[in-house]
């Protein structure tokens, strides 16, 4: 979904490297964390709201990580498919269609070249 680099590195000097080195260790231990808390947060969500729920989560997941401000809101600069943000939220693909078109046919969203744009991003929030 986005550029990376990939290295491989032997365990004895992955070792090393943490036994030498208390910068590299908080690091990983705070990136470690991140990743838990991130963990923790989906794992509530999908545990406790609706499909359409999950859908509006991740759609506003997406927004955040990905998304670029324009005149008519923000796109999601990542064209991303049905299943792709089904399988993103734990639901199906059909499920996601159906929200989708829901939320445009709202004015909530704008469906582009596979890309999403939320018109009315704060209509994506659950209500209190």
């Amino acid at each position: 979904m986005e550029d990376c680099r990939v290295a491989t590195i032997f365990n004895a000097d992955f070792q090393h490297l943490l036994m030498s080195n208390e910068k590299v260790v908080r690091q990983i231990i705070q990136v470690l964390c991140a990743r838990l808390r991130q963990v923790w947060s989906q794992v509530q969500e999908l545990s406790h709201s609706s499909a359409d729920d999950r859908i509006r989560a991740g759609i506003l997941q997406l927004s955040r990580k990905h998304g670029v401000q324009d005149a008519r809101g923000i796109i999601i600069n990542l064209k991303i498919t049905h299943q792709e943000l089904a399988e993103l939220v734990g639901t199906s693909r059909e499920t996601v269609t159906r929200c989708l078109a829901r939320l445009q046919r709202r004015g909530i969203i704008q469906l582009e070249h596979r890309r999403i744009i939320l018109l009315k991003p704060m209509e994506l929030l659950p209500a209190s």
